[in-house]
């Protein structure tokens, strides 16, 4: 888990306030407005990296059940998202890829359960499903920069993001 959260760490870098950022001011991607909720009171700019870590595991690993899912590079691409797009949209997406190689499919409803869980983890074709998480991710970004233009600012460090995170499995 550590490894993991100090790679996303690195992806999302330290203090940011970009006025196109919906997420407003951020450090280490803990938004401000998520730093508030978890009891964090000064500056964002002084926001602790221990308090972010915290922040991490508490909003981000536990309440995905990271520790349920079995393949590393999936735990590490599903955490990643949820940092970048929230929980729902980390589990969706992996709902999808799952569904894109299964005749038998899942619900896609964002919410991680038994099922969820059980299918990611039985999947014969793990690297293929690692692909496809990526696949899927890659096309709700291009959604989110289609959809909202002042978002393209942001696509090509998206790009780069999801281009780190396949040397995982190369």
């Amino acid at each position: 888990m550590e490894n993991i959260i100090a790679n996303t760490v690195r992806r999302e870098g330290g203090y940011v306030d970009n006025p196109d950022d919906r997420g407003g001011k951020t450090k280490y991607g803990i938004t401000e407005k998520v730093a508030r909720q978890n009891g964090y009171e000064g500056d964002m700019k002084d926001l602790p990296l221990d308090f972010a870590v915290m922040v991490y595991k508490k909003k981000f690993w536990d309440i995905i059940h990271l520790d349920e899912i079995i393949n590393p590079i999936m735990r590490e691409f599903m955490f990643d998202a949820c940092v970048h797009h929230g929980p729902r949209w980390a589990v969706r997406i992996a709902q999808r890829a799952y569904n894109a190689l299964n005749k038998d499919t899942i619900m896609e409803d964002g919410v991680i359960g038994p099922q969820t869980v059980n299918a990611l983890n039985i999947e014969e074709y793990q690297q293929d499903l690692c692909v496809w998480y990526l696949l899927v991710r890659g096309n709700y970004m291009y959604d989110i920069a289609n959809n909202d233009s002042s978002q393209k600012t942001f696509i090509r460090g998206w790009g780069n993001r999801l281009e780190g995170l396949l040397q995982k499995i190369l």
